[in-house]
């Protein structure tokens, strides 16, 4: 465990290193404010993430970082001085951003100012095995492009054509394959997030856990998210059985690991036709980085497609099921104190 520990350690010094001698080796006359995210994605997919930063002029800058980590951010500097930094609430639509804070910057060049922002992601890798994939958090800041770094641990596999973002640019996609990481580099825009889909060779272990008529099959790490979800599923079913005058037995409820076309298209959840029946409640595992409760009222709609189909409303009457799916999961879901 020692050994490992200091591989993982030096080679985060490596990669340090190396960002920083090329971002001070950049050519004067194309010199320009610069930032390079790195990405060390552990096994359970906990993620470190690393910015870097650099201009060759005295100046401001700002980028997006997360809201949860802003009391835990490590800022070093490495060249010139830092003047000050502030922290600015993201406004759209007259609403305070739930996820992101802007961080502003001044600061003095000596010859070049270099600095780095590290924080964590405990969820930045979403695994059921064998899929798998890597969404950074949303990259925006004061510059255009974005040079960015994942490194993914050795055993995974992953081709080029798996490395993405979510607006679809990607560029100087190139995979660097080594005994115990693989390190995965690419160019995309600013406002845009990397998404690297990769398999795990090896079968994910799941338990079922249990609450009354409802099944949850999921992978010990996410645990914590299926008790909650149950819980208020269990509320929730005893509402729809009282509302629909039926009791569906044996609803089973699973997450699924989204592809990139999944989170582009804003997919949350779906239950397939199986046979004559419906199969299981899924969730999309994306969400249990979203606000509070979201992911809970995402399932309160599936449920209902249960309930609905047992009183015989076929799938085919979607504009019935979705409706009422709607309306139901949104009502109950404000009753309980979940954000709309």
């Amino acid at each position: 465990m020692k050994s490992k520990a200091l591989r993982s350690a030096l080679l985060g010094i490596i990669i340090t290193i190396i960002v920083i001698i090329t971002l001070s080796t950049t050519p004067k006359a194309h010199a320009e404010k610069s930032f390079n995210y790195v990405f060390e994605v552990d096994d359970e997919g906990l993620t470190k993430v690393t910015v870097y930063f650099c201009d060759d002029e005295s100046g401001r800058s700002w980028l997006y970082v997360p809201k949860d980590q802003k009391e835990a951010l490590n800022i070093t500097v490495y060249e010139g001085r830092l003047l000050n930094i502030t922290f600015r609430s993201l406004i759209h639509d007259g609403e305070e951003d739930p996820f992101y804070t802007v961080m502003e910057l001044s600061y003095e060049a000596s010859g070049v100012f270099n600095l780095s922002v590290k924080y964590y992601m405990k969820y930045g890798a979403l695994i059921i095995e064998p899929k798998a994939i890597f969404v950074s958090p949303r990259i925006v800041h004061d510059g255009s492009t974005t040079r960015v770094i994942a490194r993914l641990p050795g055993y995974v596999d992953v081709g080029e054509g798996c490395v993405s973002s979510i607006s679809g640019y990607v560029s100087d996609v190139r995979i660097v394959k080594r005994e115990s990481f693989i390190t995965v580099s690419a160019v995309i825009g600013s406002n845009d997030r990397l998404v690297i889909e990769y398999t795990v060779p090896r079968k994910a272990e799941v338990r079922n856990v249990s609450l009354g008529f409802l099944i949850f099959k999921v992978p010990p790490r996410y645990l914590d998210f299926a008790y909650e979800v149950l819980k208020a599923l269990n509320r929730t079913y005893a509402i729809y059985r009282e509302l629909f005058e039926c009791e569906p037995e044996g609803i089973y409820i699973e997450f699924f690991v989204p592809s990139r076309e999944d989170i582009a298209s804003g997919i949350e959840g779906y239950v397939p036709v199986v046979g004559r029946e419906l199969g299981s409640i899924h969730l999309n595992l994306l969400y249990i980085r979203g606000v509070e409760g979201f992911m809970d009222v995402v399932a309160m709609h599936e449920l209902a497609h249960h309930f609905l189909w047992r009183i015989g409303v076929p799938v085919s009457k979607l504009w019935i099921h979705e409706g009422v799916a709607e309306y139901l999961s949104l009502v109950l879901g404000e009753e309980m104190g979940y954000h709309s």
